[in-house]
C-alpha cells in the first residue's frame, strides 16, 4: 500500500479532534513514510465551527495534505462519509470517527501490506472505556465476514475505523445510507451489510494487530440504545426484500431478537413477554449474547489463563510507549 485517504466526519468534535489528528501525525512520523496519505475533515455542525475561533486549519496551518469541507448544513455521518469518498483522491479510504485515535505503528504496519488483491483490509484493535481506564482487545479470533456472518451476528464491526476498503474493488457511490432520517447511526453497519451482499466472494485481509483505539465515553452516540437498535431493524427491513426466501427468515428472526433485546436492555421486558415469545427467539437472544460475544470465553480467560491477562497488559503498555 502506498496511498492512504483518510476521512474524518466533524460534529461539535473540538473537545477530542486534536487527539485523533496528533495520533495520525505521530504515527506517519513514526514510520518510514513510504505512504502518501490525505486527511479530509467533513464539518457536519458549520454554525458551530464557523463561530470558533480554534478552526482546524489555524490549529494545524502546515499541513498541505489536510483538506477541510464544510457542509452547508447538518446532514448527518452517512452523508458526510460519501462526501469524504467522492473527494478522495486515493485508492485506499478509511474513516476515523472525532473522538478515535490510530496506535502508533498504525501506518508502519500499512506500509508493509500489499492492498491491491483484497477488497478491504480489517485489523484488530482496543476499545478504550474512559469511565475504568481499561483498554479491551476487540477480535480474539479472525473474524469470518459474510453476509451471512453479520446477519447471524457472527461479527460485528464495531466501527468503520478498522477497515481500509480499496476503491479499485469495491464501488464507493452511496456506500454509507441513513435508511430512515430519524435511523441515524447505523450507516457503517449498512455500509459492511451492502459490501457483503454485493461482493458475496469477497477477499479481505485480517491483521491481527491492535493499530486501532476505539474510545468508549458518555458522550458516545451508540448510548442511546433505542436509538441504535430502531436503526438497526430498520436496516434489516431494508435488505429484508432483497435476498432469497431463507436469508429472508434468517432477517425475520434477527428483528424479533432485536425488538426482544430492546426490550430487555431498556427495562421493558417482562415475565409475559418471555413466556409469549417464541422459544427459538430467547433462547437465539441468550446464544448471541453469551457465546458469540465471547463473555463467557473471556472470563475463563481472566480466571484461569493468567499468561494471556499479562500479554494483554503488554500490549496495553504498548499503545503509549514504542
Amino acid at each position: 500500500m502506498n496511498n492512504l485517504s483518510i476521512v474524518i466526519p466533524y460534529y461539535k468534535g473540538e473537545k477530542y479532534i486534536s487527539d485523533c489528528m496528533n495520533s495520525i501525525i505521530d504515527s506517519y512520523n513514526r514510520s518510514q513514510k513510504k505512504i502518501t496519505y490525505e486527511l479530509i475533515i467533513i464539518i457536519d455542525s458549520p454554525e458551530e465551527y464557523l463561530s470558533n475561533d480554534r478552526k482546524i486549519d489555524t490549529l494545524y496551518p502546515n499541513m498541505p495534505n489536510l483538506r477541510i469541507s464544510i457542509n452547508e448544513k447538518n446532514s448527518g455521518v452517512a452523508y458526510s462519509r460519501n462526501k469524504g469518498l467522492d473527494i478522495s483522491q486515493y485508492d485506499f479510504v478509511t474513516f476515523i470517527d472525532q473522538d478515535d485515535q490510530v496506535n502508533y505503528n498504525y501506518f508502519r504496519e500499512l506500509e508493509s501490506l500489499a492492498g491491491d488483491p483484497y477488497h478491504f483490509i480489517l485489523f484488530n484493535g482496543y476499545r478504550y472505556h474512559a469511565d475504568k481506564n481499561t483498554y479491551r482487545k476487540i477480535y480474539y479470533i479472525k473474524p469470518d465476514i459474510t453476509f451471512t456472518s453479520l446477519i447471524k451476528q457472527h461479527f460485528v464491526l464495531w466501527t468503520p475505523g478498522l477497515m481500509i476498503i480499496n476503491k479499485k474493488k469495491i464501488e464507493v457511490k452511496d456506500l454509507f445510507i441513513d435508511v430512515s432520517p430519524e435511523f441515524r447511526g447505523c450507516d457503517d453497519w449498512f455500509a459492511i451489510l451492502n459490501i457483503t451482499r454485493s461482493y458475496p466472494e469477497i477477499k479481505f485481509l485480517y491483521v491481527n494487530k491492535p493499530l486501532f483505539i476505539i474510545n468508549r465515553h458518555e458522550e458516545n452516540f451508540s448510548n442511546d440504545i433505542k436509538h441504535m437498535f430502531d436503526g438497526q431493524i430498520a436496516i434489516l427491513k431494508y435488505f429484508q426484500p432483497l435476498v432469497d426466501s431463507t436469508m429472508q427468515k434468517r432477517i425475520k428472526k434477527l428483528i424479533e431478537i432485536r425488538n426482544f433485546e430492546l426490550k430487555k436492555r431498556t427495562n421493558l421486558l417482562t415475565k409475559k413477554d418471555i413466556f409469549r415469545s417464541r422459544k427459538k427467539i430467547y433462547f437465539s437472544y441468550l446464544f448471541n449474547k453469551w457465546i458469540y460475544r465471547g463473555y463467557p470465553l473471556l472470563k475463563l480467560r481472566r480466571t484461569f489463563w493468567p499468561v494471556l491477562g499479562k500479554i494483554d497488559m503488554l500490549d496495553q503498555i504498548n499503545i503509549q510507549k514504542d
